[in-house]
């Protein structure tokens, strides 16, 4: 494989779609929104015959990707039915980097999760000392996606309790794999400064980021916006905010978030 390989994770709702977004903003850049069958990691066959065949659709002028009614790509985990697989005409010359995108899976997906969780540190280990490429994790505040969690889709959906219990198995898994050289990046960097990330990311894979494109700017909301926007009264997001913080802050501090409060 000639290109680079980056493999994008993170928990659901963590600002990943919005990641993957800005890097395919870069002229150098190209990663593919939760290919099939990119969430068996345990199977390194699997995984690199996913890059390869991105790779090999750029060498025929496209990319496979989801994409809307209206052509133009879509980035959502878990997109309506009016969103299918299809081409999007994208140049191999200037290409640096190939990237797969796949967050880690729902907690209430038992085979997948725990499959995902065991292997992930020795995965990390393989993309960089075998495949020559990445891993790049992005992390949220967990009161923010856990928040999500609860209202966004189904299969995200349990007791706050067990919502933190599934946040602190991921991001336990990610602290692991730091020595195995995993990026760890935090949505609030991404959103107040996307350049400053982009070029973290390019450097850790060791190639010079080229913007194509203006970044996508992101309104920056205070709490109290965000669960206004949400529709959810603030006296009943205090409530899970404590719960989140009581379970999840010891391990969020590894993070930087050492302030978990409205």
């Amino acid at each position: 494989m000639r290109l680079k390989p980056i493999y994008i994770s993170a928990p659901s709702r963590s600002g990943s779609s919005l990641l993957i977004k800005m890097l395919n903003s870069t002229a150098n850049i190209v990663v593919v929104n939760e290919p099939i069958n990119s969430v068996n990691i345990v199977d390194k066959n699997n995984i690199e015959a996913i890059f390869n065949s991105i790779e090999e659709d750029l060498r025929h002028g496209f990319i496979t990707q989801r994409v809307g009614e209206d052509g133009i790509e879509a980035t959502d985990t878990f997109p309506p039915p009016r969103i299918k697989w299809g081409r999007l005409n994208h140049p191999f010359e200037g290409t640096d980097v190939i990237g797969i995108k796949k967050s880690f899976p729902a907690f209430s997906n038992k085979d997948f999760f725990d499959l995902f969780i065991r292997e992930w540190p020795n995965f990390v280990r393989w993309m960089n000392e075998r495949m020559g490429g990445g891993v790049v994790v992005i992390v949220r505040d967990p009161r923010f996606t856990i928040l999500s969690w609860k209202t966004t889709f189904e299969a995200l959906k349990e007791s706050t309790e067990n919502q933190c219990i599934a946040w602190n198995f991921i991001a336990d898994a990610i602290l692991i794999s730091r020595d195995s050289g995993v990026k760890i990046i935090r949505y609030e960097d991404l959103v107040q400064n996307p350049k400053s990330v982009i070029e973290i990311i390019a450097s850790h894979l060791r190639v010079e980021v080229k913007i194509k494109e203006i970044l996508p700017i992101v309104k920056q909301f205070a709490p109290e916006d965000y669960l206004n926007n949400k529709g959810i009264p603030i006296s009943s997001a205090e409530v899970e905010f404590r719960i989140v913080e009581k379970l999840c802050g010891e391990v969020a501090k590894n993070f930087g978030y050492v302030k978990m409060h409205t």
